[in-house]
């Protein structure tokens, strides 16, 4: 699938992730500089734990990976599709994107995530020009995002149902956090 259909090899393996984690770490960078004003600590904390999440996300990425064992498997000899058959499959042990709980780097990448938009919400409440309802958004998308610890420690078979329910709430919180990031340099302007 990695040779020929690259784009959604690359989707099925969570690449859109990285450009997510990117734009994610910008836009937490913006409310770090806006909430270091009143709360340097904890915006240092809450920028910390989101730019180790981020490197850490990049670091356990299997994408590009697979994608150039996929090309090197294509080109090579049928005495060495074995070896990178082998080497896509211990890339999967490690992290496989299409199960529950993927490998420590990308769970504890996730759990970062999470935490500092936890952190960054709170750090928001009535702090004009964010609402109230940015930071109460912000607070349930990222604790329901945090329960996914607390359901796969329970039972790994309802360990999935915390992430969309996540996405219904981090969606929207994303659209009120650029718009208040906007009100914000409309302000300083």
């Amino acid at each position: 699938l990695l040779k020929s259909n690259p784009f959604v090899g690359l989707v099925l393996l969570n690449a859109v992730d990285l450009v997510n984690y990117l734009l994610v770490g910008l836009m937490f960078t913006a409310v770090f500089w806006f909430t270091r004003r009143n709360k340097p600590r904890w915006s240092a904390v809450a920028m910390a734990m989101s730019w180790l999440s981020i490197l850490l996300h990049f670091l356990t990425d299997i994408s590009f990976r697979m994608f150039s064992l996929a090309g090197q498997f294509a080109d090579a000899t049928q005495s060495l599709k074995q070896t990178y058959i082998s080497s896509g499959e211990a890339l999967l042990a490690m992290n496989n994107p299409t199960v529950v709980i993927s490998g420590p780097g990308p769970m504890l990448s996730l759990f970062l995530i999470f935490a500092s938009g936890l952190t960054f919400s709170i750090l928001l409440w009535n702090k004009p020009p964010f609402p109230r309802g940015t930071a109460l958004v912000g607070i349930i998308a990222n604790s329901i995002g945090l329960l996914f610890f607390v359901t796969v420690f329970i039972s790994v078979e309802w360990g999935w149902i915390p992430i969309p329910l996540n996405a219904l709430f981090r969606i929207p919180w994303y659209i009120l956090l650029i718009l208040g990031l906007y009100r914000l340099w409309r302000v300083e302007e």
